[in-house]
């Protein structure tokens, strides 16, 4: 059996695009803060997780706190892309 790969629809100006952090924290937010300023120039509207700012050690809060995150965006039907901020270990760990 065939499977077909499934690609999502092009971004466009005036999506939403929604930042969470599934591994570490952000460690430069004035970085970040320009990259969003950057998406919104190109016309994108940014949303960030709700726990993008939470601490857990190194760790961008509990692993229930990042999961939620992940769940969120996807179950938002208004966002139509998603960044994850850092990988690392953190992120398998969000795994069953």
């Amino acid at each position: 059996m065939t499977k077909e790969l499934i690609f999502p629809p092009s971004l466009k100006p005036g999506d939403t695009i929604r930042i969470i952090a599934p591994a570490s924290s952000p460690k430069n937010w004035k970085k970040l803060h320009s990259c969003i300023n950057g998406f919104k120039q190109l016309g994108f509207k940014i949303t960030l997780g709700k726990n993008l700012r939470a601490q857990k050690g190194y760790l961008a809060g509990s692993d229930k706190q990042r999961l939620d995150d992940l769940h969120d965006a996807f179950k938002d039907k208004s966002v139509k892309g998603i960044i994850c901020l850092r990988g690392g270990y953190g992120t398998p760990r969000l795994l069953n």
